[in-house]
């Protein structure tokens, strides 16, 4: 209970990271979420601003995020772009960054203002770490 009454108030505070002042700025047409995910243990370990276009299916945009906490959340800590493709409710996102890092995708469900689901990021070392993300529309 205080874990989830934790993020709840992360996400709150940070509600407004994607307005004119914020990190990552929506272009006209685009929509903006801020991000939260947890590490692989469950705690919550990064939190940002998504910014996605989204055409026929595809989508482009540009993320920053930064780490609260927790540990083994691979590259999404940082800033750049992101390409992906929407096929009904089903959303997979992967986060473009420095290929010797490894790669981390998003695979969700689009929800009511949110996009929910599970992150996963291969690591050039082998293995695989994944956590949770939730993704928040902030109406701009």
């Amino acid at each position: 209970m205080l874990r989830r009454l934790f993020a709840v108030l992360l996400v709150a505070l940070s509600l407004s990271a994607c307005d004119s002042s914020g990190p990552t700025e929506c272009a006209e047409g685009d929509t903006c979420y801020t991000y939260l995910a947890t590490d692989p243990s469950g705690v919550s370990a990064v939190t940002g601003s998504f910014s996605l276009s989204e055409e026929a299916g595809q989508i482009t945009g540009l993320w920053r995020t930064q780490r609260i906490g927790g540990s083994d959340v691979g590259p999404q800590v940082g800033s750049g772009e992101l390409v992906g493709q929407e096929e009904g409710d089903r959303v997979v996102l992967t986060l473009v960054s420095n290929v010797a890092t490894g790669t981390v995708e998003l695979i969700g469900v689009r929800g009511e203002g949110r996009i929910t689901g599970q992150w996963t990021w291969l690591p050039p070392t082998g293995g695989v770490r994944s956590g949770t993300f939730d993704l928040f529309a902030t109406g701009d």
